[in-house]
């Protein structure tokens, strides 16, 4: 059974970071390209365009601690014409599973507002809805903050499991944490873009994405409480 050191799982999953790969150069100089525009999940609505059951996962890497993770995330419903979307969150390791579904604010296409409602389900256990109090501290990097003085460093040629990605964009800048921050993007990628993430802790990179993804909470969720 999941009991409360998936919490600390949870968090540690979600801590910002990044690793750097081999460049591949072409075209302009990094210096002659246009101010870069950095992907960040959760950063907008999915559009008019994108399909409910829209998905992308990420494995992601510890590198302390040397432990990995999968993170999924899906585009899962819109309520009130459009105007809040529901997003999940699916974090597996070591087949211990969580997952968070989130109620944005935010038209199709714009910038996501507040998250108006979350709610987590650890494995099989009954789903409870988190206190916006704890959003922020559970998932970092969903709710970070943009990078600063973010600099365009030139393109790479970027193989993943889904297969390769040509001159993918890569920026590099400094987190709020004072951190260097390496992203790599391509507007290949479903939802937000974002191909590889990486600091001097954690790497996040695309291993999958597809569509028909389903929300995994169907229950009315109980009240937040710390299992036992």
């Amino acid at each position: 059974m999941i009991r409360v050191t998936a919490f600390v799982l949870l968090a540690a999953t979600l801590a910002p970071g990044l690793a750097m790969g081999k460049i591949k150069r072409r075209g302009p100089l990094p210096s002659q390209l246009p101010a870069p525009t950095v992907p960040r999940l959760l950063s907008r609505a999915p559009g008019k365009e994108v399909k409910i059951g829209t998905w992308v996962e990420y494995g992601v890497r510890e590198k302390k601690r040397t432990r990995n993770f999968t993170m999924k995330i899906a585009f899962v419903g819109r309520e009130q014409g459009g105007l809040l979307t529901w997003i999940e969150v699916t974090l597996n390791h070591n087949s211990q599973i969580i997952y968070m579904k989130m109620l944005f604010e935010g038209k199709p296409g714009k910038n996501l507002g507040d998250a108006k409602k979350i709610i987590m389900k650890l494995g099989s256990l009954h789903a409870m809805e988190i206190p916006m109090s704890k959003a922020e501290n559970l998932l970092p990097i969903l709710f970070r903050k943009p990078l600063v003085k973010p600099r365009n460093v030139g393109t790479e040629d970027f193989r993943t499991r889904t297969g390769l990605f040509t001159r993918a964009q890569k920026v590099r800048g400094v987190d709020a944490g004072g951190n260097i921050v390496e992203v790599l993007h391509h507007p290949n990628v479903h939802l937000w873009g974002l191909l590889r993430f990486s600091n001097a802790e954690v790497t996040m990179e695309l291993i999958g994405q597809g569509l028909g993804a389903r929300t995994r909470i169907t229950e009315k969720p109980a009240p937040f409480s710390v299992p036992q």
